[in-house]
């Protein structure tokens, strides 16, 4: 799988294409957490409209959600836009954002389809 990101004035542009796998989303979070812009960011769009194939499961929720409920403290506000169109795996993010909320209640995320609307919500 290949991931860039593409670092804006107030965010990161966050884009995957061909296989997603659990270990490649380890990859990229760490590589996101390390960037010495995180914690002054006000938003991340995750886009996997552009993948192939999403080769994860309820593992790489439980993973995501606990990286995400870990790295709150370094920017509580943040705003996470995701969008995918497989459906396999929107049904997945919906279940990260369910347990990332309850954990993390003021948590900011919402999936969507297109990048327009993602794009008007992180920046409302």
């Amino acid at each position: 799988m290949a991931h860039n990101f593409t670092w804006e004035n107030d965010g990161v542009y966050w884009r995957f294409n061909g296989v997603l796998t659990t270990p490649d989303l380890i990859i990229a979070n760490s590589e996101l957490i390390g960037h010495k812009s995180f914690d002054s960011i006000k938003y991340i769009i995750w886009d996997a409209t552009e993948i192939d194939t999403a080769n994860v499961d309820e593992i790489a929720v439980e993973i995501s959600t606990t990286f995400a409920v870990t790295v709150n403290p370094y920017n509580p506000f943040v705003k996470v836009a995701l969008l995918a169109r497989d459906k396999h795996l929107r049904d997945l993010i919906e279940q990260y954002i369910d347990l990332t909320l309850e954990q993390v209640p003021h948590a900011q995320q919402k999936l969507f389809e297109n990048i327009s609307d993602a794009r008007a919500w992180v920046s409302s």
